[in-house]
């Protein structure tokens, strides 16, 4: 089994808290639903809005209203990169029905046991969403790579996690000694994001209004240390296993250091949102997410894990263009991917 490092670069800021649109409703957890049961939930803003559960077992995102919050109609807030191109899933207004019927029709062409997945855990309406409202979100500058994103995000799923929403895998860094105590810091559900980077790293760099948007909403808790960021997987575990949430987190990763980690030193995150990005590609993202940033440097762009999303993302295009967009140069994008 590969070891996933995503190890985050600093330790300096506020620790991550989670509000009912993504993983809790009030002091409850994600838990199980019946497919049309509907609750009340927490807004951005800390107004209530309401959650429904669109299939078996899942909750779909909170739905506010008359706040503007959690919203993904009208123009963004400034700065937040949000490129408003088809219709999210993150608001309460249902996502684009092409886009929809293109993300089902890409997840037709994988193999049938990610299908099989996708669909017995009751989860491919919440997949969809999530995938395009990250994108919409998240996606390089042009229109075509709302079709890129969607694409790459569906085959990225395949190669992590097969589809199970709920997988966790415990490796030996997750359970490393942080202060004299044992880390739980594994890689979490659909795109195995780890607390300690994929989230630490959004939640001191990136766009929270983008995230909320998507249909996952966190607010800051306060400033915590390396052992919260080591142990905290522990307490937000249902919330990084949402599809919203963890599609919306790895997306965010992935395309940052797409667009900013291609010179010949690393760079990180808060780098990155310092103006000192590196035009890079998507298979020095795709890279970036699999071994942590450093990992990224130098690397083949021929890797097992790359040439595998890659034949996912192949299928699901049919006719690819040339160059290959895994390939396409992808200048930083500071005001979209930083807070």
């Amino acid at each position: 089994m590969t070891i996933r490092l995503r190890i985050s670069a600093l330790a300096l800021l506020s620790a991550l808290g989670v509000a009912a649109g993504c993983g809790s409703n009030g002091n409850e957890g994600g838990g199980p639903c019946t497919t049309g049961e509907s609750r009340t939930c927490v807004c951005p803003t800390g107004s209530e809005g309401t959650q429904i559960c669109p299939a078996e077992g899942v909750w779909g995102t909170c739905t506010c209203s008359g706040d503007g919050s959690g919203g993904n109609s009208g123009d963004p807030p400034e700065g937040s990169g949000g490129s408003q191109t088809s219709g999210s899933g993150g608001s309460g207004d249902p996502p684009d029905a092409d886009a929809v019927a293109s993300v089902a029709a890409c997840i037709d062409t994988l193999p049938d046991w990610a299908q099989q997945n996708a669909s017995s855990a009751g989860t491919e309406t919440a997949i969809i969403n999530a995938i395009i409202a990250a994108c919409d979100e998240f996606a390089p500058a042009g229109a075509e790579w709302q079709t890129y994103c969607r694409a790459h995000l569906a085959g990225a799923i395949v190669a992590e996690s097969s589809y199970d929403a709920t997988s966790v895998v415990v490796d030996s860094y997750a359970e490393r000694s942080v202060d004299g105590q044992t880390a739980y810091d594994p890689t979490v559900g659909l795109l195995q994001i780890r607390f300690s980077s994929t989230v630490r790293d959004f939640h001191d760099n990136g766009p929270m209004d983008a995230l909320a948007r998507i249909g996952c909403s966190f607010q800051n808790v306060g400033s915590q240390d390396e052992v919260f960021w080591a142990t905290g997987a522990n307490q937000y575990l249902s919330m990084m296993q949402e599809p919203a949430c963890n599609i919306a987190f790895a997306a965010w990763y992935y395309y940052i250091h797409a667009t900013g980690n291609g010179g010949t030193q690393v760079t990180y995150a808060w780098a990155y949102c310092n103006g000192e990005g590196v035009a890079g590609n998507l298979a020095i993202g795709l890279l970036s997410h699999l071994r942590g940033p450093a990992g990224a440097i130098g690397a083949d762009v021929n890797d097992a894990y790359v040439t595998s999303i890659r034949g996912y993302f192949d299928g699901c295009l049919g006719s690819v263009p040339s160059p290959h967009p895994f390939e396409i140069t992808l200048q930083p994008e500071p005001s979209k991917y930083c807070g």
